[in-house]
């Protein structure tokens, strides 16, 4: 997967594969900015933090990101881009994996931060879709290949366009151990 998001994204990829398969809130995770990719922890230090927060930032909602001081400005200047195979939802104690129907990489739009000379990254989400709503009130705001380049790099309002309820083509399947979703 790795590779397919390289060359959508045009940027080199030369990460080892312990970056990658199934990952927790506060692992390094693969995302990718405008000059390219950049392995950072998975959830949220806001510069401005004396110290790492107690509460794990592994989500921003869409609807707050201009309310809320850890990530209020970051859409700014600090969109990336978290390339995934999907993601698990837990319902009535079975877990499911949640994928694209076409088996294509998922792109979800996050925000990033630097503290301390160390980045991090939290995942935006927003309004389940017909799917998702089956498993959960909230669901990753999932990027078209198409829309990339205007998150990594476009304007605010640009931006802030692509921050709608969406409904793309998803799967879901029962997922037993582990699994593997950022592979």
């Amino acid at each position: 997967m790795q590779e397919a998001v390289a060359r959508r994204l045009n940027f080199k990829f030369d990460f080892p594969e312990e970056f990658f398969g199934d990952k927790n809130p506060t692992d390094p995770i693969c995302i990718a900015l405008p000059t390219g990719f950049e392995i950072v922890r998975w959830s949220l230090i806001p510069r401005w933090s004396k110290e790492i927060p107690n509460v794990l930032m592994t989500q921003a909602r869409s609807e707050t990101l201009n309310e809320k001081p850890s990530f209020r400005g970051l859409i700014d200047f600090n969109r990336c881009v978290i390339p995934v195979s999907g993601f698990y939802e837990w319902y009535a104690k079975q877990k499911y994996g949640i994928s694209r129907e076409d088996g294509e990489p998922m792109y979800l739009a996050g925000l990033w931060d630097e503290w301390q000379g160390q980045k991090s990254a939290t995942i935006i989400t927003t309004e389940p879709s017909k799917l998702v709503r089956q498993f959960q009130d909230r669901m990753p705001l999932v990027l078209e290949s198409v829309e990339l380049e205007t998150w990594l790099s476009g304007s605010r309002i640009e931006a802030q366009t692509l921050i709608t309820e969406r409904n793309p083509e998803l799967v879901a399947h029962t997922v037993s151990g582990q699994g593997n979703l950022f592979d």
